[in-house]
């Protein structure tokens, strides 16, 4: 199920490694914050920064983003046995509020 989601971009990364067993590994990895969920908790003193995963290619959109402004990320939203994961799809680079 894919949805869009506003959230606050704090920054990313991007990995392309081989396993032990030899098979490629690559992703890109952005950290963000989501505005909802800090209106939410009134006695925190700071801030949840959650991870997401996307694919690969998507770094080059990162690279343009400028960080601690908000985006449209439209993420996907599957399951793993019991385990709901969600993966970004696509970023918005127009957003940057």
């Amino acid at each position: 199920m894919q949805f869009q989601k506003k959230l606050l971009l704090i920054g990313g990364s991007r990995y392309n490694f081989k396993s032990d067993d030899g098979q490629q590994i690559s992703a890109c990895k952005f950290n963000t914050v989501d505005p909802d969920e800090v209106a939410k908790d009134e006695n925190n003193a700071g801030l949840y920064v959650g991870e997401l995963k996307g694919d690969y290619a998507l770094f080059e959109k990162l690279r343009i983003l400028k960080p601690l402004k908000y985006y449209n990320f439209t993420l996907d939203l599957t399951m793993k046995g019991q385990k709901a994961v969600i993966t970004v799809i696509d970023v918005d680079i127009k957003g940057g509020e």
